[in-house]
Protein backbone atom coordinates (compact mmCIF):
# COMPACT_ATOMS: atom_id res chain seq x y z
CA UNK A 1 0.00 0.00 0.00
CA UNK A 2 1.35 3.54 -0.25
CA UNK A 3 0.90 6.51 1.53
CA UNK A 4 1.49 10.22 0.13
CA UNK A 5 1.86 13.36 2.33
CA UNK A 6 1.38 13.81 5.69
CA UNK A 7 -1.36 12.95 8.23
CA UNK A 8 -2.05 13.94 11.30
CA UNK A 9 -4.13 11.99 13.90
CA UNK A 10 -7.23 13.92 13.72
CA UNK A 11 -7.12 13.42 9.25
CA UNK A 12 -9.25 10.32 8.12
CA UNK A 13 -7.34 7.61 6.20
CA UNK A 14 -5.37 8.58 3.21
CA UNK A 15 -8.15 6.72 0.84
CA UNK A 16 -5.31 5.24 -1.54
CA UNK A 17 -6.72 2.02 -3.33
CA UNK A 18 -3.92 -0.35 -3.16
CA UNK A 19 -3.78 -4.23 -2.22
CA UNK A 20 -3.82 -5.41 1.49
CA UNK A 21 -1.33 -7.86 0.45
CA UNK A 22 1.34 -5.12 0.60
CA UNK A 23 0.97 -4.12 3.59
CA UNK A 24 1.32 -7.42 5.20
CA UNK A 25 4.20 -8.56 3.16
CA UNK A 26 5.97 -5.26 4.27
CA UNK A 27 5.23 -5.93 7.56
CA UNK A 28 5.72 -9.45 7.85
CA UNK A 29 9.40 -9.26 6.00
CA UNK A 30 10.35 -6.27 8.96
CA UNK A 31 9.36 -8.84 11.68
CA UNK A 32 12.00 -9.89 13.35
CA UNK A 33 12.86 -14.04 13.15
CA UNK A 34 10.65 -15.89 15.32
CA UNK A 35 13.39 -16.79 17.69
CA UNK A 36 14.81 -19.24 15.09
CA UNK A 37 11.94 -20.71 13.69
CA UNK A 38 11.66 -18.48 10.69
CA UNK A 39 9.16 -15.83 9.52
CA UNK A 40 5.57 -15.85 10.15
CA UNK A 41 3.90 -18.15 7.63
CA UNK A 42 1.43 -16.41 4.74
CA UNK A 43 -1.39 -17.88 3.60
CA UNK A 44 -2.91 -15.30 1.10
CA UNK A 45 -5.93 -15.21 -1.26
CA UNK A 46 -5.47 -13.75 -4.55
CA UNK A 47 -4.81 -10.15 -3.86
CA UNK A 48 -7.36 -7.79 -2.08
CA UNK A 49 -7.97 -4.06 -3.45
CA UNK A 50 -8.76 -2.01 -0.24
CA UNK A 51 -9.20 1.63 0.28
CA UNK A 52 -6.78 2.57 2.57
CA UNK A 53 -3.44 4.38 4.46
CA UNK A 54 -0.86 1.67 3.88
CA UNK A 55 1.38 2.91 6.66
CA UNK A 56 -1.50 2.94 9.23
CA UNK A 57 -2.24 -0.64 8.07
CA UNK A 58 1.14 -2.37 7.64
CA UNK A 59 1.67 -0.74 11.48
CA UNK A 60 -1.67 -2.78 12.94
CA UNK A 61 -0.10 -5.92 10.53
CA UNK A 62 3.48 -5.33 12.45
CA UNK A 63 2.04 -4.92 15.72
CA UNK A 64 -0.25 -8.07 15.68
CA UNK A 65 3.12 -9.79 14.64
CA UNK A 66 5.13 -8.68 16.89
CA UNK A 67 2.43 -9.40 19.78
CA UNK A 68 2.58 -13.03 18.41
CA UNK A 69 6.14 -13.03 18.50
CA UNK A 70 6.15 -12.27 22.19
CA UNK A 71 3.54 -14.56 23.43
CA UNK A 72 5.17 -17.59 21.84
CA UNK A 73 8.54 -16.92 23.29
CA UNK A 74 8.76 -19.25 26.03
CA UNK A 75 7.82 -22.15 23.31
CA UNK A 76 10.10 -24.85 22.18
CA UNK A 77 11.06 -23.59 18.43
CA UNK A 78 8.50 -26.36 17.00
CA UNK A 79 5.52 -24.49 18.20
CA UNK A 80 6.76 -21.22 17.53
CA UNK A 81 4.62 -20.49 15.12
CA UNK A 82 2.63 -17.26 13.53
CA UNK A 83 0.23 -17.58 10.57
CA UNK A 84 -0.70 -15.20 8.73
CA UNK A 85 -3.71 -15.02 6.30
CA UNK A 86 -6.42 -13.27 4.14
CA UNK A 87 -9.37 -14.40 2.92
CA UNK A 88 -12.44 -12.43 1.10
CA UNK A 89 -15.89 -12.78 3.75
CA UNK A 90 -18.47 -11.26 1.66
CA UNK A 91 -17.57 -7.37 0.85
CA UNK A 92 -15.08 -7.80 3.49
CA UNK A 93 -11.06 -8.46 3.61
CA UNK A 94 -10.65 -10.91 6.44
CA UNK A 95 -6.75 -10.99 7.80
CA UNK A 96 -5.97 -12.99 10.52
CA UNK A 97 -2.74 -13.41 12.48
CA UNK A 98 -2.17 -16.18 14.73
CA UNK A 99 0.09 -17.52 17.11
CA UNK A 100 0.74 -20.73 19.70
CA UNK A 101 1.67 -18.32 22.57
CA UNK A 102 0.05 -19.12 26.23
CA UNK A 103 -3.27 -17.66 24.87
CA UNK A 104 -5.19 -14.32 26.23
CA UNK A 105 -6.61 -15.17 30.10
CA UNK A 106 -10.32 -14.76 31.00
CA UNK A 107 -9.59 -11.64 32.82
CA UNK A 108 -7.19 -9.85 30.93
CA UNK A 109 -9.59 -10.22 27.66
CA UNK A 110 -12.17 -7.16 28.04
CA UNK A 111 -9.08 -4.85 29.14
CA UNK A 112 -6.95 -5.97 26.16
CA UNK A 113 -7.40 -2.99 23.74
CA UNK A 114 -7.52 -0.51 26.90
CA UNK A 115 -4.80 2.48 26.90
CA UNK A 116 -1.93 1.81 29.19
CA UNK A 117 -3.57 -1.84 29.79
CA UNK A 118 -0.60 -4.38 29.32
CA UNK A 119 0.16 -7.74 30.63
CA UNK A 120 3.69 -7.00 29.36
CA UNK A 121 7.34 -5.88 30.99
CA UNK A 122 8.28 -3.23 28.50
CA UNK A 123 6.38 -1.00 26.49
CA UNK A 124 4.14 1.44 25.87
CA UNK A 125 0.64 -0.23 26.86
CA UNK A 126 -0.92 1.41 23.25
CA UNK A 127 -0.52 -0.87 20.48
CA UNK A 128 -3.80 -2.85 20.69
CA UNK A 129 -5.48 0.25 21.32
CA UNK A 130 -3.94 2.14 18.66
CA UNK A 131 -4.85 -1.09 15.93
CA UNK A 132 -8.37 -0.69 17.10
CA UNK A 133 -8.23 2.81 16.05
CA UNK A 134 -6.18 2.39 13.12
CA UNK A 135 -8.97 -0.78 11.90
CA UNK A 136 -12.48 1.32 12.69
CA UNK A 137 -11.14 4.28 11.06
CA UNK A 138 -11.04 2.38 8.25
CA UNK A 139 -14.49 0.77 8.86
CA UNK A 140 -12.74 -2.54 9.91
CA UNK A 141 -13.52 -4.15 13.17
CA UNK A 142 -10.56 -5.83 15.40
CA UNK A 143 -11.45 -8.44 17.74
CA UNK A 144 -9.61 -11.84 19.20
CA UNK A 145 -10.21 -15.27 19.64
CA UNK A 146 -8.93 -18.39 21.16
CA UNK A 147 -7.18 -20.35 18.73
CA UNK A 148 -7.72 -23.98 19.05
CA UNK A 149 -4.92 -26.06 20.15
CA UNK A 150 -3.29 -22.91 22.15
CA UNK A 151 -2.58 -19.51 20.99
CA UNK A 152 -4.71 -16.73 19.69
CA UNK A 153 -6.26 -15.29 16.78
CA UNK A 154 -6.34 -11.17 15.80
CA UNK A 155 -8.39 -10.96 13.50
CA UNK A 156 -9.92 -7.83 11.33
CA UNK A 157 -11.87 -7.35 8.71
CA UNK A 158 -12.07 -4.12 6.33
CA UNK A 159 -14.52 -3.07 3.63
CA UNK A 160 -13.78 -3.86 -0.08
Amino acid sequence: MTCRGTQTSRDAPRPDADHADSAIDSATAASPPLHDAGRPRRSLASPHPVQGDGVLLEQVMFNLIRNGIDASAGLPAARRTIDVSTRRLEASLLVSVSDRGTGIAPDVAPKLFESFFTTKETGMSLGLGICRTIIESHQGRLWHEHRAGGGTVFSFSLPL
